[in-house]
């Protein structure tokens, strides 16, 4: 998810149209989040691209099938944004019983779409040198999230 942000996005005969700013989810109980969408920055505009004008997902290039409608994101109460409302934020590894802070995501491809499927606890690129670099991944559906960062 981090090398995703502020990567790329391109159109769909890979002109440069702007950068990914974060990556909207539908929370579902029980279930992997499903990715909605990109929050992009296109021009001077801050834009929502559904993940179906998505040709391809590469860590830090995002390909659109079509020219993006630049239609602004509202918040919606279903969709949860990754990076601001989730990424630091403190979770519970229900198989552990312990509290781990989020420093990154992974979207993986399932057959029904692009999911968040995993939390990375690990050292985020600023932290490596202090800490092991050893990364403590936990499937999204062994998690809860506490109710602070």
């Amino acid at each position: 998810m981090r090398r995703l942000l502020h990567g790329l996005v391109l159109g769909p005969h890979d002109q440069y149209l702007g950068y990914v700013f974060d990556v909207a989810v539908q929370q579902r109980h029980g279930q992997y989040p499903l990715v909605a969408g990109l929050l992009a920055g296109i021009g001077v505009r801050e834009v929502f691209l559904p993940s179906a004008v998505v040709r391809t997902w590469h860590p830090e290039t995002i390909t659109l099938d079509t020219a993006p409608k630049l239609r602004p994101f509202r918040d919606h109460d279903h969709l949860t944004l990754v990076a601001s409302e989730l990424l630091g934020h403190v979770f519970t590894d229900t198989t552990t019983s312990t509290d781990v802070s989020a420093t990154d995501f992974l979207l993986h491809r399932l057959p029904f779409g692009w999911a968040l499927t995993t939390i990375d606890t690990g050292p985020t690129p600023a932290q490596q040198s202090r800490r092991s670099p050893t990364n403590r991944l936990i499937d999204w559906k062994s998690a809860q999230q506490s109710d602070g960062p």
